[in-house]
């Protein structure tokens, strides 16, 4: 029994040494490969979908919902806020998102969005924006603005396709009045 306790505090120390090991290994994985991890983005389309608003209206047999009140949807890295956002869907899939401002409010509605892991974020606002999440797209109408690291463009009526890239835009005539509101456009320089 007397030889017992060295082999014991032996064995003991040997445990304790591969357990820092392996708790050496788990904080190392993390430090390393849980920045990748967190770099990649799901897709969008595969994430949880949540609507927060004072009152909504939900017809599951026509597929469409009204929200109405300090909107907010999520799903993924897209956000739309707004005081109104109507929701059409067929066949379990979102076809169109329509975010709107009251005509009495200064405020614009809003979306935003990170398409790729290695793009900027998208930001716009407009009085109404329509997401097209099938061909993801959007058309925003009123004081359109659109902005992604420092390139940003605006005007009355802008088109935005997310999978393209590209970006067209309409300035706002008044016949009555005889004026003209010019499109904007700012492009920064490649950062190398």
């Amino acid at each position: 029994m007397n030889d017992a306790g060295p082999i014991l505090g032996y064995n003991n120390k040997m445990m304790r040494s591969q357990q820092r090991k392996s708790t050496l290994r788990r904080v190392l994985f993390a430090v390393f490969l849980l920045p990748a991890l967190l770099y990649a983005l799901p897709s969008d389309r595969d994430q949880e979908i949540r609507i927060k608003a004072d009152e909504a209206e939900i017809n599951e047999v026509d597929g469409y919902s009204v929200y109405r009140g300090n909107v907010t949807f999520d799903q993924g890295t897209i956000r739309i806020s707004a005081d109104q956002i109507e929701v059409l869907v067929a066949d379990s899939e979102i076809i169109e998102i329509i975010a709107s401002t009251n005509p009495t409010s200064t405020a614009l509605a809003h979306y935003q969005q990170q398409p790729e892991s290695d793009e900027g974020i998208v930001y716009a606002d407009a009085r109404e924006i329509t997401y097209y999440a099938q061909e993801e797209r959007l058309n925003m109408i009123g004081q359109a603005k659109l902005r992604q690291t420092d390139d940003r463009f605006s005007g009355e009526l802008l088109k935005y396709d997310v999978k393209k890239g590209t970006v067209s835009l309409i300035g706002k005539t008044s016949p009555e009045a005889g004026t003209s509101e010019r499109v904007e456009i700012l492009l920064s320089p490649q950062k190398q």
